[in-house]
């Protein structure tokens, strides 16, 4: 969500379109998500990927796993644009 929320808060005080601000925030959120669910570890972090925590905790509750990058994916996107585009919203406002 952090990432998110950054992103919308960076897009929201550029000078690009509109469109083309929430087109690179859907983009970026994609590329976020594919890195998540791809690597194990966190590029350059080095740290464990938000994915693969969220699996481990849908199985310390006994829950399938087989479709977890699904779900999450859509989390992310979801969320990803509520909080993120109201930052954005935010950021666009104060521009102004």
């Amino acid at each position: 969500m952090i990432f998110a929320l950054l992103l919308g808060a960076i897009l929201g005080f550029t000078s690009l379109g509109i469109p083309v601000a929430l087109l690179v925030f859907t983009g970026l959120l994609g590329l976020k998500a594919l890195i998540d669910v791809r690597y194990e570890k966190m590029p350059l972090f080095n740290s464990p990927s938000p994915f693969l925590v969220y699996c481990h905790n849908l199985a310390a509750r006994g829950e399938k796993t087989g479709h977890a990058w699904f779900s999450y994916v859509l989390q992310l996107m979801v969320f990803g644009w509520v909080f993120g585009g109201a930052l954005f919203a935010f950021a666009r406002f104060l521009r102004h």
